[in-house]
């Protein structure tokens, strides 16, 4: 940080974290070649990084009116989340999130009574979960899970804007407060979860059955031909993955503070808000 003129200066900041951890897995599973029941333990790394960058910049234009920018960046990754315990590696993701903040303020100064502030943001998130397979999910209840995860490819955008401006005025005993904020936000998501399907085994000893069926059959005709009862549930997701939202509200107010004695106030004011998805308008 530091001035960069008689009426300017900055300040700039970055970190970043690196997590280094292991998801341990302890579960039961078969053996893949006799389809016996096995203990199974694996320790597999599950890193993340977590980074920020952020710059200030205050400029005085004039003797009245100074003007503040920032903007800062932020990043979360992580590989291999989702797993351990009874979760099995096949039940990982990579996920990603991303945000940039813009701010800008500018405040100016009417003689001695008058002070109007202005401010603006705007928020870009985006978010990414990519699953390391996209098969069914195996749910084994007390012994593993295995498969794809069912919570799926998922994306997320989110755009936020804002918009206020307040002014100050002191007048006598009067102080006034009027001003103005509008918000809008986007967020379009797209989430796959459950799109996989999910088999559900009550026990290890009933998906044990099952795959030795299977097996079997496999071994005796056509795969195609082979239906191996055994789960006591499925379940999948259909339908549409994708929405998107777009959120508009906007606030209009006005405030006094009455310094009606020297030791008596009285503040009242009154605000009006209105929203896209609100059919009553008059709030």
């Amino acid at each position: 940080n530091g001035p960069i003129s008689k009426h300017a200066s900055y300040f700039t900041n970055f970190t970043r974290h690196n997590f280094q951890t292991n998801a341990v897995i302890n579960a039961v599973v078969l053996n893949p070649t006799n389809t016996d029941q096995l203990p199974f333990s694996q320790a597999l790394p599950s890193p993340s990084t977590l980074t920020r960058i952020g710059s200030r910049v205050d400029l005085q234009l004039a003797k009245n009116s100074t003007v503040s920018l920032h903007y800062a960046y932020t990043t979360n990754q992580q590989t291999n989340g989702g797993i351990g315990q009874l979760k099995l590696a096949s039940q990982g993701f990579d996920s990603n999130t991303d945000s940039h903040l813009f701010q800008a303020s500018n405040s100016q100064v009417f003689g001695s009574k008058i002070v109007n502030d202005t401010r603006f943001q705007y928020i870009r998130t985006r978010t990414s979960q990519t699953p390391q397979s996209s098969a069914p999910t195996i749910l084994v209840e007390g012994a593993f899970t295995g498969g794809g995860s069912n919570l799926g490819a998922f994306h997320d955008n989110q755009d936020s804007y804002e918009l206020q401006n307040y002014i100050s005025i002191q007048a006598g005993k009067h102080y006034l407060s009027p001003g103005i904020r509008l918000r809008i936000n986007r967020d379009a998501n797209v989430s796959r979860a459950g799109y996989n399907g999910e088999f559900l085994f009550s026990t290890l000893n009933a998906y044990q059955t099952a795959a030795q069926a299977l097996a079997h059959c496999i071994a005796t005709q056509p795969s195609s031909q082979c239906q191996i009862a055994g789960a006591s549930q499925f379940s999948i997701t259909t339908g549409t993955p994708s929405a998107v939202v777009n959120v508009v509200d906007f606030a209009a107010f006005f405030q006094d503070d009455w310094k009606v004695k020297p030791h008596f106030t009285l503040s009242y004011g009154l605000r009006y808000e209105i929203q896209n998805y609100i059919s009553d308008h008059g709030d």
